[in-house]
Formats: structure tokens, sequence, C-alpha cells
């Protein structure tokens, strides 16, 4: 059992009948038994903590599995818009052609919304509007880059379901020549039947 001063609180000597430190003369001290820390108390202690250590490793593992969907749908997406975009291979037919494109249009609608808003904005006299308008612009030209490739892409295989080359999508630089060629293109049926490019798409799963 440890003894403490009962002025200053100092540990005193067994026996000891004035106190080192502040000189008290020291009468009837109680001893104080210095706090002694139980079996249940730890096994209370180390319960509380494994709850907690299981509750954060739970989270950790929400918040991986979280990322992990996302960027498991993130991918599946891109492989997706490959393969029904980014592609020069087989045949697509009027109906296919038509749905795709209105798609294509809906996804780079943001896009084309920046990139309008961003040369109105490096046209305007305020040089903080014309700096503004180069951030907007930049970023939205590069996402339209891929809408603008699979939008030809979509053109060529309208071509191939038409028994023509994708080169042919080249009539669609001239004016005026161009209204008919895009009005061929959309109203012309395909050839029935396989042909060089690939099978009569009607004969096949419709496009998703």
């Amino acid at each position: 059992m440890a003894y403490f001063c009962s002025k200053c609180g100092a540990p005193l000597e067994e026996n000891a009948k004035f106190c080192g430190s502040c000189g008290t003369k020291l009468e009837a001290v109680e001893p104080q038994q210095t706090p002694v820390m139980h079996n249940d108390s730890v096994d209370h202690i180390k319960k509380e903590f494994d709850v907690v250590k299981n509750n954060v490793a739970e989270r950790l593992q929400n918040v991986s599995n979280a990322e992990w969907q996302k960027k498991v749908e993130r991918d599946s997406f891109v492989q997706r818009f490959k393969g029904r975009y980014l592609t020069t291979q087989g045949r697509l037919n009027r109906w296919a052609y038509f749905v795709a494109g209105i798609k294509l249009f809906l996804m780079a609608l943001i896009p084309y919304i920046m990139l309008g808003i961003g040369a109105v904005m490096l046209e305007a006299d305020s040089g903080a509007a014309n700096i503004l308008g180069l951030f907007l612009l930049l970023p939205s030209l590069v996402l339209i880059l891929p809408f603008i490739a699979a939008s030809l892409m979509l053109e060529i295989r309208r071509c191939h379901d038409l028994g023509h080359s994708g080169w042919i999508i080249l009539i669609g630089l001239i004016p005026y020549v161009n209204i008919l060629f895009y009005l061929y293109i959309i109203f012309c049926p395909g050839t029935k039947g396989a042909n060089q490019y690939g099978e009569d798409p009607l004969q096949q799963v419709s496009y998703q």
C-alpha cells in the first residue's frame, strides 16, 4: 500500500512522521490503495475495441465494394460504347441508325452546349469572359471528339448496309449534295440478305 501526505499529496515513506515535501507532521495517515484494473474491466475494454475495429473494417469494406462497383459500371459503359459506336464492322439498318444517332446526340448534348457557351464568351469584350470561354471551349472539344468519331462510324456501317464502301461518306463534305446523301442513307432500305459487309441486320437481333 502507498501512503500520501494529506496536505500536499506527496508520497510518504512507511512509518514517516513528517512529510518530506511540505514538512507537515504526520499523525494518522490513512493508506490509499492504488487503483487496480480488474479482469472484467480489461475484458470489457477489449470487447469495445473489437466492436469498433469490426465496424471500421466493415465500413472500409463497404467503401471498397462501392468503389469497385463504380469501376465495373464505368468499364462496362466504355465497353458497350465501343462495341456499339466505335466500330466500322458490320451493317446498320435504317431504324438502328436512327435510334443510335438519337442516343449519340443526347449523350453529346452537354459537350455541345459547353462548346456553344464557350464560343459565345470568346466573342465577348470582357477579358474574364474570354478566359472562362476558353476554359469551356477546350474540354468541350476534347469531349466531342469521340462522339464525332462515333457518328462517322455509324454512317460507315449504314453505308455498308446499302452495299457501299465506307469511303462514300466523304460525299457528305460536298455542299448541297450532302443533303441528298443523308436523305439517301436515312430512308433507303439496305440490301436484302447478306452482302460483302456482313449478314442482313434485319435477320439478326435488333439493335439496342
